[in-house]
């Protein structure tokens, strides 16, 4: 998925404005999904799994639903499994 930006520069050239145009790819290579509220997903299930999310300052939070999340974009809807909630 691609996204356009448009910055504008921090200098000018020949006394216009430059502006620079930036595009944004969407990461497929996460391994993870999360959301942090239960309501972020449109279908959920408790989980009952043992597992830990680690985050970076090596603290292991509860994994409390597993689901699916529905990411809305202008093409068409993006769907997203196996989504944890880790509140």
């Amino acid at each position: 998925m691609r996204w356009k930006h448009f910055y504008p520069s921090e200098g000018q050239l020949g006394g216009k404005d430059l502006k620079v145009e930036v595009d944004w790819f969407l990461d497929t290579g996460a391994s993870t999904h999360i959301v942090a509220d239960v309501n972020n997903l449109s279908e959920n299930v408790p989980y009952t799994g043992t597992d830990l999310f680690k985050v970076e300052n090596d603290a292991q939070l509860v994994i409390t639903h597993i689901g699916t999340s529905i990411l809305t974009t202008t093409a068409m809807p993006l769907t997203l499994s196996n989504v944890l909630c880790v509140p």
